[in-house]
């Protein structure tokens, strides 16, 4: 197949084939592409593309009512692409770059923490061996995967600290030890009432040794 024939799809199946980042990044991106980006513009040629292209698709995006911040994530995936296409002198520019092309806006709503009644709320909601994840990450602000994934190692006492080395994900359906996401391994302080409610769980659920690969 000449290079000029060559559509998105397949260009963007053998980058995305030759990307070294971690597997669940490689899924999620995979997933973009077949839900938000192959079926709209896959099967025309990389040669093909105007900036017309990009913006009618950008709409598209718009009008699926996906969140701002979930639309950049796309775009920003179909324009790595393109990128790597000009590195590899498959096409000379990169449409999304094209002045008349608007990335999706900006999210502008800030951030509004719970308050401490919807977090007691919540946490009265859920069955009593999950009450300690609400405590964990109410207290140490600890993302989901990296409460699941923390191991008793991890949690000084002493010190009131709590090690954040790892995190619990799902790949390809399947539970995978992995590194904090963006790898920021980090300490954070542990408050006595969340001390205490882990050593309440840890009286009542004794941790089990597994053996990381």
């Amino acid at each position: 197949m000449r290079q000029t024939q060559v559509t998105f799809q397949d260009y963007a199946t053998t980058w995305l084939a030759s990307q070294t980042t971690d597997m669940s990044t490689i899924d999620a991106i995979d997933q973009r592409f077949r839900l938000h980006i192959f079926p709209h513009i896959g099967h025309r040629p990389m040669s093909a593309f105007l900036p017309a292209h990009i913006r009618a698709w950008v709409r598209l995006l718009q009008d699926a009512g996906l969140a701002p911040s979930y639309q950049r994530v796309i775009f920003a995936n179909v324009s790595a692409v393109f990128g790597a296409a000009v590195d590899d002198g498959v096409i000379h520019r990169n449409p999304c770059r094209a002045g008349s092309v608007r990335p999706p806006r900006r999210d502008e709503r800030k951030l509004k923490p719970w308050s401490r009644e919807r977090v007691l709320a919540i946490r009265e909601a859920l069955p009593q061996p999950y009450r300690k994840v609400v405590d964990i990450g109410a207290g140490c602000g600890l993302r989901q995967g990296e409460i699941f994934g923390l191991a008793v190692d991890e949690v000084d006492f002493l010190a009131g600290t709590v090690h954040v080395v790892r995190q619990l994900k799902v790949v390809r359906s399947q539970l995978v030890f992995a590194p904090p996401k963006g790898g920021k391994l980090r300490d954070v302080p542990l408050p006595d009432s969340v001390a205490f409610a882990l050593a309440e769980h840890i009286t009542q659920k004794p941790p089990l040794a597994l053996t990381l690969p």
